[in-house]
């Protein structure tokens, strides 16, 4: 037997499998919440373990020789209790080609997500520093522009290009566990729900954040946030009553401009 290290998903790696796949489990098929969201590896990856029934299983499957355990190839969108199910069995042949193939139809999909949450992540930690120092006088915002302007000509990132991610709730859970201090009609509801959202992205994030735009109907909520200089490895961690992630992109990517001012 071979030793190996487990791999230690990243939120962007985590990301891009769950936006992949809808957050669908490969599994059960369900809607998977992102709570109860988990990576799994089809061809499971204690099989490192195990060198020559791993090169035995891609020669028998067809798959191609440089097929990797740890790749959206072979990771998949499940719920918790799929994964556990599934624990460290080895599918037949024709089950895991079945989901093999999947996966290979949602690894482009996921791969990219990921570039882009590596982007808007690599970009924040860039331009942090860089609003610090206009935000402390040291420099003017067009100081800034004029500088990389001079450095890059028709430049992709903007100083002023927050990451924008989207909650999502059902009003049927919150209702269902309605404290007894909240308001009583469903107007006052949604504020008080999107202020109580607000405070913990602030006290979790610890960032600079705005609410730029939310949706109503009665069933559900959604509310995008823009956030400035944010950590995304915080995100992964990040704990809300009723509130799901429902997207993450870069501002650009969804309204096609930058942020002309923040406050």
């Amino acid at each position: 037997m071979t030793s190996y290290k487990k791999h230690t998903f990243t939120f962007s790696e985590r990301w891009a499998v769950f936006r992949a796949y809808k957050q669908a489990c490969i599994y059960c098929g369900n809607i998977v919440e992102w709570r109860d969201f988990e990576v799994d590896h089809i061809l499971n990856e204690s099989l490192l373990k195990d060198p020559m029934t791993l090169s035995g299983l891609i020669k028998d499957y067809g798959l191609k020789s440089d097929f990797e355990i740890n790749s959206y190839h072979n990771w998949a969108c499940s719920h918790h209790s799929c994964n556990r199910a599934k624990s460290d069995t080895t599918f037949d042949k024709s089950r895991a080609l079945h989901y093999l193939l999947i996966a290979e139809k949602k690894a482009g999909k996921a791969a990219d997500t990921f570039k882009a949450t590596v982007k808007a992540h690599s970009v924040n930690k860039v331009l942090a520093p860089l609003r610090a120092l206009i935000e402390n006088g040291s420099l003017s915002h067009q100081e800034i522009v004029d500088f990389a302007h001079a450095i890059i000509k028709n430049a992709e990132v903007g100083l002023n290009n927050p990451t924008i991610i989207c909650f999502g709730l059902n009003m049927e859970d919150v209702y269902e566990n309605l404290p007894s201090n909240a308001p009583n009609s469903p107007p006052q509801i949604y504020d008080w729900l999107e202020s109580a959202l607000t405070k913990e992205l602030q006290k979790q994030l610890k960032c600079s954040l705005k609410l730029w735009e939310d949706e109503r109907n009665g069933e559900t909520i959604s509310a995008r946030y823009a956030f400035w200089d944010l950590d995304f490895y915080k995100i992964d961690s990040l704990k809300l009553q009723w509130w799901e992630i429902l997207e993450l992109s870069l501002h650009t990517e969804i309204y096609g401009e930058f942020v002309q001012d923040s406050n």
